[in-house]
């Protein structure tokens, strides 16, 4: 009985806020949390990082996407890398792209972390995304052999 008690006061509650003011915006608010929490827009992060060879030329690169949406143009992206490259590697940061390249001067297997996160700009839309789920982050180790 507690139980039933402690989902029909905030139901009570809802129901005299749309009695008052317009229901319409509250539901569709509440149902369209629901929905992106079922169909969450949720950064991911795609990587072509090949083992390079010290002195010679070395590009990779690491792609944000949006998992669950056709627009990936409709976002800006938070971009971030964390960790150590080796010596003579740079990255670039352009659009969603994180670009390493340049000619490694030392070896070994050096781990990076990417941090992404998204925010969505589209028109005529809510942000998509359940509950603060706008970012990932990921582990990365990218080997130079002698």
């Amino acid at each position: 009985m507690r139980q039933f008690a402690r989902i029909l006061k905030p139901l009570s509650l809802l129901m005299i806020v749309c009695v008052i003011s317009s229901c319409d915006e509250i539901v569709n608010e509440i149902l369209g949390e629901a929905v992106d929490c079922v169909f969450p827009l949720k950064p991911q992060l795609r990587a072509r990082l090949d083992d390079g060879k010290q002195g010679e030329v070395y590009s990779g690169m690491i792609t944000a996407s949006v998992k669950n949406s056709t627009d990936e143009d409709g976002f800006d992206y938070a971009l971030e890398l964390l960790g150590y490259l080796p010596e003579g590697i740079q990255y670039t940061i352009f659009n969603r792209n994180i670009r390493l390249s340049g000619i490694p001067t030392e070896s070994g297997d050096f781990r990076f972390t990417v941090e992404a996160e998204i925010y969505d700009n589209r028109e005529e839309s809510d942000d998509g995304i359940c509950l603060g789920n706008n970012s990932v982050s990921k582990e990365y180790v990218l080997k130079i052999v002698p």
